[in-house]
């Protein structure tokens, strides 16, 4: 969602993506809830479950406005640095000094109760600014 809030507001697709992979590691220091690769199975399922309802709910809000090249550029910003993490997780490969940054900002809780709510707090700030930006 923050990610094509981006893309709605900046417009340029090579802007909104860096834009995106900036904002990706600032919201990571606000304290929120991640699944656990060690307690959380399948992995794949739920990372496409969480993509599929981002992706569903920025549809609803945007029509098709969410593949102007700006939008997806964001999202995918948004979105990479997860996926590059997650992916490496999943297939055993690691980047360390990446790793290291990524989960050095990490604040995050093994708590959906605590880490939801800051959550639902970005995606309804994203919401407002892809309605009314």
């Amino acid at each position: 969602m923050a990610g094509a809030a981006i893309g709605i507001a900046v417009e340029d697709p090579f802007l909104s993506f860096a834009a995106g992979f900036g904002a990706h590691f600032l919201m990571d220091m606000f304290l929120h809830w991640n699944f656990s690769f060690e307690r959380h199975r399948p992995m794949k399922l739920l990372i496409a479950l969480d993509l599929g309802a981002g992706l569903l709910l920025a549809w609803a809000l945007l029509g098709y406005s969410v593949f102007l090249p700006a939008v997806v550029a964001g999202m995918a910003g948004c979105l990479l640095p997860d996926i590059w993490t997650s992916g490496r997780k999943v297939m055993k490969r690691k980047l360390d000094r990446f790793d290291r940054f990524h989960n050095r900002i990490q604040n995050e809780t093994d708590s959906p109760l605590l880490g939801l709510p800051t959550q639902a707090a970005v995606v309804l700030l994203s919401a407002l600014l892809i309605l009314f930006g």
